[in-house]
């Protein structure tokens, strides 16, 4: 089984490229294109469009198929759309290609969790944070892969085709894997009218994607604005704007790797609570101070703080609901999705009807926020009473 859990933490390694390599890329496509500002931002419409979908057509019949099949049907088509992004010259097609990453990446993620769930069920709290340590690794080199060789001259669809052939060797060795532990493969047993789809409506599902929505629209805020306010407004150097960002990041991983450690003495709800409670705090503190300096260490800190609230959801539904894990993972996925579409938003037209640093409170003020859902959480007696 080692060999199969290397193989997904490759596999969660290499999808998060391409969360975050996009971005450095836009420029160079709005100009060969000749697109407008408009235009090029469709990219990341069709990618959040595709996932959407996936999401919705597969989320819920995940845990009635073999989830090992899911994971690298979808992580194959991942990797033929990295060779083949450009094949085809049209911005049309570009579109239809950027849909399918976003497809295929998302069902990929809520999978993979879901797999590693069930792999490692007395575990699940270590290996999907270890997953996530991974992912958070694979989002932090991204944008560093495209732009290093963006700037030596390579060709931008080169740089999708290179990551496309590493994954082609990644997916090989998980076939190989699956191989030498065939019964990985075989999903688990599902029976009673919450084996399907009344869970979705119980109230622990429910609250887990209020939070799931509230923190994805405070990461999404930073991912966004972050860079782009220290540079503007603070005026700040455009290298250490930009670094800001990766120190989240590191923030980020860094309570991933924590995180295991520390749910032996705390429960994982109080971490939860008092996590992006005081995140909340330092952020807001750090963005009313409004010195670049102490704005970075604050985003850093609060990325320590609040990094494991991911992976945390999804092993506390899991945790209650093990017969439904790929469905769970896809209720707390999809709820993330719409966050990344709606609060980077919300957090411009409020920057444009007050002023930026009034809009960047929004990135903080979801995570207090955080507190009133996770209450009624903490009075629930058991993590397994179904």
């Amino acid at each position: 089984m080692k060999l199969l859990t290397v193989c997904l933490h490759l596999l969660m390694l290499f999808y998060a490229f391409s969360v975050t390599m996009i971005a450095p890329m836009l420029p160079v496509l709005i100009e060969q294109y000749n697109l407008s500002l408009g235009q090029g931002g469709l990219f990341m419409t069709f990618l959040s469009i595709g996932g959407i979908l996936a999401i919705l057509a597969g989320g819920m019949v995940i845990d009635r198929l073999k989830k090992s099949l899911v994971v690298g049907a979808s992580f194959l088509v991942y990797s033929c759309c990295l060779l083949l992004m450009d094949l085809v010259p049209s911005f049309k097609v570009l579109l239809g290609m950027f849909f399918i990453l976003g497809a295929s990446t998302k069902l990929l993620d809520t999978t993979i969790n879901a797999f590693v769930s069930d792999l490692h069920g007395d575990n699940r709290s270590f290996q999907i944070n270890l997953l996530h340590t991974f992912f958070g690794i694979g989002a932090l080199l991204g944008p560093l892969y495209s732009r290093v060789l963006l700037t030596h001259g390579v060709f931008w669809g080169n740089t999708f085709r290179l990551l496309g052939a590493i994954c082609l060797f990644i997916m090989l060795l998980y076939t190989v894997s699956l191989k030498v532990y065939p019964e990985s493969g075989q999903r688990m047993k599902t029976s009673g009218a919450k084996s399907r789809f009344g869970f979705v409506f119980s109230r622990e599902i429910i609250l887990l994607c209020i939070i799931m929505i509230l923190y994805k629209g405070h990461q999404s805020g930073v991912n966004n604005w972050l860079p782009m306010y220290l540079q503007d407004t603070l005026k700040f150097d455009p290298f250490f704007s930009s670094l800001a960002l990766s120190v989240f990041w590191v923030g980020l991983i860094l309570a991933r790797l924590t995180c295991p450690r520390l749910l032996r003495w705390i429960d994982s709800r109080q971490l939860l609570l008092w996590g992006n409670f005081l995140g909340g705090i330092i952020l807001l503190g750090g963005l009313i101070i409004n010195i670049p300096l102490v704005l970075m260490l604050s985003v850093g800190i609060t990325g320590f703080l609040t990094g494991a609230t991911m992976p945390l959801l999804i092993v506390l539904g899991c945790d209650w609901y093990p017969e439904n894990s790929g469905a769970v993972s896809s209720m707390i996925y999809l709820s993330s999705t719409f966050s990344n579409m709606l609060f980077p938003w919300a957090i411009g037209v409020v920057g444009e009807a007050t002023s930026f640093k009034g809009g960047m409170l929004l990135t903080g003020l979801p995570l207090l926020m955080i507190l009133i859902f996770i209450l009624p959480l903490l009075k629930r007696d058991s993590f397994k009473e179904r």
